[in-house]
C-alpha cells in the first residue's frame, strides 16, 4: 500500500490531476457544497460566509504548515542515530507535508459540489496514507541500516547528504506561493462573496507559483 517511486517524485502533478478529476464533477452538478447545504436556510449569505472562513483557516493553515516543513526539510538533522527529524515542525508532526496537503483539500473542496467535495477528500486521503507508509518503510530501512552498519540497505534512500545549514525560508515561500496566494483569495472571497473576483485572484495566484518555480523541476515536482 505504499507510494511507488513516481507518486513520491511528483506528488504536486498527482495533487493537481485529483483536484481537476473533482472540480469536473460541475459538468453534472452546478452547485457547490456550500451553497447546497445553505441556500434552503433563512440566513444563506451568513452561513455561506461561516463555511468560506472555515476554509480559508484550512488552506491557511495548510500553507503555514507546508512552508514551515519545507524550510526545515533540506536542513533538519537526524539526532541519537534516529531518522526522525528533530527540528522545525518535525519536534511536534511526524508528516507536517502530508498533513498539510489534506488540509489544504479540505478547504479547496468547499468550493466543489458534493460529489467532487468527496472524490477530493477520498482521493487525497488515499494519497497521505500511501506515502505515509513509504515514509515509514524508509525510516524503518535507515534504522536497520544505522543498527547494522555493514548490512546491505534494505531500501535504497534518494536524495543526498542532509544540509547543515539553516531553514530555507525563502524557498518554501516560493514553493507555496499559490497556497499564500488562495489562502488570500479566500479572505477577499469571504467577504465579498463574488465569484469572478475569487476566479480571477485564484488564476493569478497559480501564475504566479508558475513563475516564481518554473526554472526549479524539484519545486514544480518535489521528491
Amino acid at each position: 500500500m505504499r507510494a511507488t517511486d513516481f507518486e513520491y517524485r511528483h506528488q504536486t502533478l498527482i495533487h493537481l490531476f485529483i483536484i481537476t478529476i473533482s472540480f469536473l464533477t460541475y459538468l453534472t452538478d452546478r452547485d457547490d457544497i456550500v451553497w447546497a447545504f445553505a441556500r434552503g436556510t433563512s440566513h444563506p449569505r451568513l452561513l455561506e460566509r461561516l463555511f468560506f472562513a472555515l476554509a480559508a483557516v484550512l488552506i491557511g493553515g495548510s500553507g503555514a504548515i507546508r512552508t514551515w516543513a519545507r524550510a526545515y526539510k533540506e536542513s533538519s538533522n537526524f539526532t541519537d542515530n534516529s531518522p526522525v527529524r528533530r527540528e522545525g515542525p518535525y519536534r511536534h508532526i511526524r508528516y507536517p507535508e502530508q498533513l498539510g496537503n489534506l488540509l489544504f483539500s479540505m478547504g479547496l473542496g468547499f468550493f466543489a459540489p458534493a460529489s467532487g467535495f468527496v472524490l477530493l477528500l477520498t482521493g487525497e486521503a488515499i494519497v497521505f496514507f500511501r506515502l505515509i507508509r513509504r515514509e515509514q518503510e524508509f525510516r524503518s530501512a535507515e534504522t536497520h541500516q544505522a543498527a547494522n552498519p555493514n548490512s546491505t540497505p534494505l531500501l535504497v534512500l534518494q536524495g543526498g547528504p542532509v544540509s547543515t545549514c539553516g531553514p530555507m525560508w525563502s524557498k518554501a515561500f516560493r514553493q507555496e506561493s499559490a497556497k499564500w496566494g488562495l489562502f488570500l483569495t479566500m479572505i477577499v472571497f469571504t467577504i465579498l462573496l463574488r465569484d469572478r473576483i475569487a476566479e480571477a485572484l485564484a488564476g493569478l495566484s497559480f501564475l504566479v507559483w508558475v513563475l516564481l518555480n518554473f526554472g526549479s523541476y524539484r519545486a514544480l515536482f518535489p521528491r
